[in-house]
């Protein structure tokens, strides 16, 4: 339990460190990357777990915001994360860690 809890904060800091960044392409994009690199060589995760991450974290939003959970805002976040798991694929893409 410890240990996800654990990756839980580190997964909504890494996000939120993201989040903010959007307006900062080259920052981004370097975040972006240390996090593939990170998950390629040292954790040795495939890329759909990243999917999973993105589709619990919108799970949880939509239990815990209920009907504020909009339609439009589930639309945000889906599109948000469709254009991080783009970039992580094209980095995994580069590393050959792709199947």
């Amino acid at each position: 339990r410890r240990s996800s809890d654990l990756h839980g904060k580190i997964v909504m800091s890494a996000l939120n460190k993201l989040i903010a960044n959007l307006d900062n392409g080259e920052e981004l994009s370097s975040l972006l990357a240390k996090m593939a690199e990170r998950h390629i060589n040292v954790h040795k995760v495939d890329l759909h777990n990243f999917q999973i991450i993105f589709n619990i974290i919108i799970a949880i939003l939509e239990e815990t915001f209920g009907n504020a959970f909009t339609p439009e805002i589930r639309g945000t976040w889906t599109k948000l994360f469709g254009v991080i798991y783009a970039c992580l694929e094209s980095h995994y893409k580069d590393a050959g860690f792709y199947p």
